[in-house]
């Protein structure tokens, strides 16, 4: 008897905390329909944060421009080739086995807004793409063993 009457009290809760849930979301789905136009006119309140030069859409996206061949390009995609410079190199496979700070030089050498990392060979680093670094792996003796690349 003392499970049923504990199990009816859990269900019980959980049912009221799903009610205040869905009633919270429609409080704030109401509170912004409100505001967001005028029935009368069809026009935005003016409120401080929402002026007529100032309105902007609630999700915005990427600006979009086009490649010649037809594909989306992003914001993003556009900082990227500003940092990558319009071509240049993505890699440098001529300095395997050279010293991983001589490899640096080098890779300085070309591209000198470049941030260059010399690490061991192994070590745990952020998966996160930049394409104005480049990390350079040695083993125990300092020479490169992989071929270094931008990222």
């Amino acid at each position: 008897m003392f499970y049923r009457l504990l199990h009816l009290i859990s269900v019980g809760a959980v049912l009221l905390l799903l009610l205040l849930t869905v009633s919270g979301a429609s409080e704030a789905l109401t509170s912004k329909t409100s505001t967001c136009a005028d029935s009368s006119s069809g026009t935005p309140p003016s409120t401080p944060e929402n002026t007529p030069d100032q309105t902007r859409p609630a999700f915005s996206s990427p600006k979009m421009t086009t490649r010649a061949n037809g594909r989306g390009l992003t914001s993003t995609d556009v900082e990227a080739e500003r940092i990558r410079g319009g071509g240049g190199k993505e890699e440098w496979p001529d300095l395997v086995g050279k010293s991983g700070e001589e490899a640096k030089a080098a890779i300085l050498a070309d591209d000198p807004k470049l941030t260059v990392h010399v690490l061991p060979d192994g070590s745990m680093v952020t998966m996160d793409f930049r394409l104005d670094r480049v990390r350079i792996f040695v083993d125990e003796e300092g020479k490169v063993v992989g071929t270094p690349r931008k990222g």
